[in-house]
């Protein structure tokens, strides 16, 4: 596993740490992101929810693979300014991009739950070139739902195991 677990939770698992495995990831994309692209969609969930982790959330859950109601993270700032982030990963190659209906779905994730602060979509590949033409996206952008394509991804993976690339 990329990540360690702590305990079960009612929305996932909570996760403890990273592991020696989400480093070496990491080092590995530093170099060559297209080996992004072999990397199985779970794996890119437990690598993001190990970014959340290593960015300094006090809980980021895991949620399982079914029923997980649109969310595969869920991350937790406590204190002054807390703040509840819904996950959305997806594992795409280049060419398959986010599309405008992918977004919507987290959007309605988001604003179905009454703790949600925000929503961040993250891919390894890209969004579709048009999609903040639509008005409740760009009104949503980026203070609601946040856009994390392949570039931010690797430069926050490198920023966050301090990895120079």
């Amino acid at each position: 596993m990329v990540i360690v677990p702590d305990k079960p939770v009612t929305e996932g698992i909570l996760i403890q740490s990273t592991s020696l495995y989400w480093t070496a990831i990491v080092e590995e994309l530093k170099g060559d992101w297209t080996r992004a692209h072999s990397i199985p969609s779970r794996v890119w969930e437990e690598i993001v929810a190990g970014a959340y982790k290593k960015a300094g959330f006090d809980e980021v859950i895991l949620t399982p693979r079914a029923g997980d109601h649109g969310r595969d993270i869920i991350a937790l700032r406590k204190g002054i300014g807390s703040i509840r982030i819904l996950g959305s990963v997806k594992a795409y190659r280049p060419g398959h991009l986010i599309t405008k209906e992918e977004v919507h779905a987290l959007m309605g994730v988001v604003n179905l739950d009454p703790n949600a602060s925000k929503g961040i979509f993250t891919t390894t590949s890209d969004f579709a070139p048009r999609l903040l033409n639509d008005e409740r996206l760009a009104k949503a952008i980026p203070h609601r739902i946040e856009l994390m394509n392949g570039v931010r991804l690797r430069e926050w993976l490198l920023q966050l195991a301090k990895v120079k690339g």
